[in-house]
């Protein structure tokens, strides 16, 4: 059976620093160390079903909101964008977890999924369908 890997992207946080008599600090290689050291939580039924959840919890909530404020899409276009770039973010999340067909397409995919995800959160900030490009517009 091949190993499978897995790129974890950590950017910051309490999970990835090390207690130390001082209190949490960040060092290198810890979180990797950690997840290393535990492959049973990749193969846990949890972690495979967990983003399919999360996926369909944040779609339904952008209807559940539209519906129950009775807001038209198309008269809120960042409304729309936002929409738009979460089901952008789901397909590409889908690729890259498991419908990638090689490591290349599964790290694009991923690229991708997090160009989406900032998309969307800068859409939400903005409320602008140009998102990460408004200042450039203004």
């Amino acid at each position: 059976m091949s190993r499978k890997r897995i790129y974890v992207a950590y950017v910051g946080g309490t999970i990835g620093m090390q207690a130390t008599d001082s209190g949490y600090a960040p060092v290198a290689g810890h979180l990797s160390a950690l997840v290393r050291g535990r492959p049973e939580w990749l193969r846990h039924r949890l972690a495979r079903v967990l983003p399919h959840v999360n996926d369909t919890v944040l779609l339904a909530a952008a209807i559940a909101m539209l519906v129950a404020a009775q807001w038209n899409v198309f008269d809120m276009p960042w409304l729309g964008a936002k929409i738009a770039g979460l089901l952008a973010y789901i397909a590409c999340g889908t690729i890259a977890l498991r419908r990638g067909r090689s490591q290349r397409v599964r790290a694009g995919a991923f690229v991708a999924a997090l160009a989406a995800f900032g998309y969307v959160v800068s859409v939400a900030f903005s409320k602008s369908a140009a998102g990460p490009f408004v200042r450039l517009l203004h």
